[in-house]
């Protein structure tokens, strides 16, 4: 038995009947992959030039396989040239009233405006809900709304004809 570390497929056991040649003249892909980073790395000081170098290790290593070292990519990308449309669509990334945002970005931006909007009206939040500080005030006296007024549970199943009963 001979066991090899693959670049994508893990650890794997084969026969030594089974193998023929062993060529390890050309680096694994993990290593070729490393050494291009580091030269994209190297181009960076020139902004321009270490995007295109990290667009062209990022193709290299889209078509041999990698997938989880894509993203960290992209994001060297953008952060030597942070206008770049392409690397920003890739990562999910929108343009929101003229800023680049990351999904999460972008939720919190919204969360942030409505947050604005709500407290703009007067609103405050209370349970995860928008509501009027009166409303807040009777809903922690333990007050129900009935049509236009807050009133006690008991208020309130007096006026259904009914009573409120302890216990089961």
């Amino acid at each position: 038995q001979v066991v090899i570390r693959t670049t994508f497929d893990g650890v794997r056991t084969v026969p030594r009947a089974e193998i023929t040649k062993v060529n390890d003249s050309t680096p694994p892909l993990r290593s070729q992959l490393a050494y291009r980073l580091e030269q994209a790395k190297k181009a960076g000081a020139d902004p321009a030039a270490g995007a295109a170098a990290y667009w062209t290790t990022y193709n290299w290593a889209r078509k041999k396989g990698f997938k989880d070292e894509l993203k960290p990519m992209l994001e060297a990308i953008v952060a030597l040239t942070p206008s770049d449309t392409r690397a920003r669509k890739k990562l999910g990334h929108n343009k929101v009233d003229g800023t680049w945002m990351s999904p999460e970005e972008e939720a919190a931006h919204k969360a942030k405006l409505i947050e604005d909007e709500m407290i703009a009206k007067g609103l405050v939040k209370h349970e995860g809900k928008w509501v009027t500080p009166e409303e807040k005030e009777a809903i922690e006296k333990g007050l129900i709304k009935d049509g236009d007024v807050w009133i006690t549970k008991e208020e309130w199943h007096v006026r259904r004809g009914g009573g409120l009963v302890d216990g089961p």
